[in-house]
């Protein structure tokens, strides 16, 4: 195990976070993708994706997951440019939308994030295929709002 050691992994399961950090910013100043779409793409939870671009309680964290780190050193620019036409099924995005939906998600506010291609996959069942930065952004707005409650009256509540 020193080669994970060299690259800058610990043994007990943890990564330097300053790399993966710089190369997470890379990717996002690089694709011109919100961060949260980047780290859907790249694989990683918006919650280790946050805390690795903007540290806890807004001091920088020193180590992440050796997970999360394969994932973010896995992804590429070229990767990210390539999301927008490389398709895959349609099935777990299709679910995610239905679940937004059966929360009280109506397409009024999930239209703030998601396009009207991306909302039409809900009610089209015939699409069996949609780009991996579709996905990434049904993925992304589901992380985002899954735990959001739904006003009465006028717009989501904003991330903070």
């Amino acid at each position: 195990m020193t080669s994970d050691i060299e690259w800058g992994h610990s043994p007990d399961g943890l990564a330097e976070a300053p790399l993966y950090r710089a190369w997470a910013k890379m990717l996002v100043r690089e694709s011109k993708l919100p961060w949260r779409i980047v780290a859907a793409l790249a694989g990683i939870s918006p919650t280790s994706m946050h805390r690795l671009l903007f540290g806890r309680n807004g001091r920088p964290v020193a180590w992440i997951g050796s997970d999360d780190a394969r994932a973010l050193g896995a992804t590429s620019p070229e990767d990210l440019t390539a999301a927008a036409t490389d398709r895959i099924p349609a099935r777990e995005s299709r679910e995610l939308l239905v679940a937004l939906h059966t929360l009280g998600w109506t397409d009024d506010h999930l239209s703030r994030w998601l396009t009207h291609a991306d909302l039409a996959l809900a009610t089209t069942p015939k699409s069996l295929y949609l780009t991996r930065l579709s996905a990434a952004r049904i993925q992304a707005t589901y992380d985002l709002l899954v735990s959001q409650p739904v006003r009465q009256h006028g717009h989501p509540r904003t991330p903070p």
